[in-house]
């Protein structure tokens, strides 16, 4: 009520802040009931007939405003379709609006949406961080990576920034940006698959062999067992200098081929290695 909270709160938490209202009606309710008579017995009982009118309808009328509000909460969509409908010039109303035109591919549409959200709900890092994934499935990566660049500077701690830099970068092919950036999000989250993926590729890329390999057999190591990996895997063993463990690493890929192109591509790969020896 009196400040921005940063998330959409359901109504039903409204309930519990409730009970004190409640009690204290409760409270009004039982004195009146229990008052004595006298010269004020004649309107007391008036108040009394009125107080208990309203403990029937009360209940009876919002009852039926909860019956008729439920509704809203059934699903994403309909809280989202809800807001946008009774309350337009919300920030988080514009927020939804305009990831619902991005991905109409309504583009100028959805960044004047988005900066009329900025400044109703503030430039938090989750804002920006939404826009961002916006723009980058839309193809406008520098608009994304000037977005991101600033969620960096607000909070040098938020692992998704520097992982999306990095994804950014690999489809920009700036090899250096993106190994530094890939570095960053796995020294904050170490466990992320797809940048470890992503930065042993950008290692290759950069002709730095022995490390493109040692964050292969890590992304190996986290559950990626899978033929593709191994093959890459053997490039980069072999172009570090370790052919054993290239062709190691090519019996794997063999033994994981799903199908014939699959083992295929796997013995071209050793036809190469063999060549290069």
């Amino acid at each position: 009520v009196f400040f921005l909270t940063g998330v959409l709160p359901a109504e039903r938490t409204l309930y519990p802040p409730s009970l004190g209202p409640v009690l204290a009606m409760a409270w009004a309710l039982v004195s009146l009931a229990t008052a004595g008579g006298g010269a004020a017995a004649a309107p007391r009982r008036a108040l009394r007939v009125a107080a208990l009118a309203g403990l029937v309808a009360f209940p009876l009328l919002f009852g039926v405003r909860t019956w008729r509000r439920a509704p809203v909460w059934a699903s994403d969509a309909a809280v989202f379709g809800s807001l946008l409908a009774e309350h337009p010039e919300a920030g988080r109303a514009r927020w939804m609006r305009a990831g619902a035109l991005l991905e109409a591919g309504r583009r100028s549409e959805a960044l004047y949406a988005y900066r009329q959200a900025i400044p109703a709900l503030g430039a938090s890092p989750g804002l920006l961080l939404d826009i961002a994934r916006g723009l980058m499935n839309a193809g406008d990566l520098a608009g994304a990576e000037h977005l991101l660049c600033r969620v960096r500077e607000m909070d040098p701690d938020q692992p998704t920034a520097p992982a999306l830099l990095g994804v950014i970068y690999v489809r920009m092919e700036r090899w250096e940006d993106a190994a530094g950036q890939l570095e960053a999000a796995l020294a904050l989250r170490p466990g992320n698959v797809v940048s470890r993926h992503l930065l042993a590729t950008a290692y290759a890329r950069l002709g730095r062999w022995a490390d493109a390999a040692r964050e292969r057999r890590r992304v190996i190591e986290a559950g990626e067992d899978v033929w593709q990996q191994w093959l890459w895997l053997a490039e980069a063993e072999a172009r570090a200098g370790g052919m054993d463990a290239a062709a190691t690493a090519l019996d794997s890929a063999a033994a994981r081929a799903p199908d014939a192109a699959a083992r295929a591509e796997v013995e071209r790969m050793r036809e190469v290695l063999s060549a290069s020896r």
